[in-house]
C-alpha cells in the first residue's frame, strides 16, 4: 500500500513545468536538503493534510458567504 504522502510527492514533483524541473534539480544537487524536507513531510503529512482540509472547508464557507452577499 502506498504511504499517504505518495500523492503529495507526486503532485509536488511529477508535474512537467519549469518550477518543478528547478526544484528537482535543486534536490539532485543538494540531496541532504531534499532528504531533510522529505523526512519533515513524512513526519508531518497528517498535520499537513488536516490543515489543507480545513483550509478547503474554510474556503468553501467563505465562497458560500460571498454568494449570499451578491
Amino acid at each position: 500500500m502506498k504511504s499517504p504522502s505518495f500523492e503529495v510527492y507526486k503532485s509536488l514533483f511529477m508535474e512537467n513545468d519549469s518550477t518543478t524541473k528547478f526544484v528537482n534539480q535543486f534536490f539532485l544537487t543538494y540531496p541532504q536538503i531534499g532528504h531533510s524536507m522529505r523526512s519533515f513531510l513524512d513526519n508531518n503529512i497528517n498535520n499537513i493534510e488536516n490543515c489543507l482540509s480545513r483550509l478547503q472547508s474554510d474556503w468553501d464557507s467563505i465562497k458560500k458567504w460571498f454568494a449570499t452577499q451578491l
